[in-house]
């Protein structure tokens, strides 16, 4: 599934189950959106538009609006064609999980795709909450 156009590709990368890379290349450009498997019925994969903020190759470079709507536009139609349903929006649940990676929370995919945070204190929920319960901390 990727586009034959010589100015641009848009192709899938599988990181597991439920979780893919759309992947948006240009000549020495790179653009990855990290797509999760929807929960919705309107749609198979969303992912945060925060993603085409800058290129990942090269690194940080910022992408102009107006780039970024001609990409979000080569993808929509790219999508149509493939017959997939994928929307790319707002990043608000970024911003909500933003603080937690603040305070030392780090992401990790599961073998199926799935995305998860841990907690920097590494006692389990169960230990954690009998602590709690106890007066000890946490």
């Amino acid at each position: 599934m990727t586009t034959t156009d010589p100015q641009y590709s848009i192709h899938f990368e599988r990181l597991g189950y439920k979780a893919r890379d759309l992947v948006y290349e240009e000549p020495g450009r790179r653009a990855v959106i990290p797509l999760d498997m929807s929960g919705v019925p309107q749609f198979d994969w969303v992912g945060s538009s925060q993603a085409l903020e800058s290129w990942a190759v090269p690194p940080g470079e910022l992408i102009p609006e107006t780039e970024r709507n001609a990409i979000l536009m080569r993808i929509n139609a790219w999508s149509a064609e493939q017959g997939l349903r994928i929307d790319i929006g707002p990043g608000l649940a970024a911003d909500y999980f933003d603080r937690f990676v603040q305070q030392g929370y780090t992401w990790h995919t599961e073998p199926d795709g799935s995305r998860t945070l841990r907690s920097p204190d590494r006692r389990s929920w169960l230990r954690r909450a009998l602590d709690r319960l106890r007066g000890r901390g946490g």
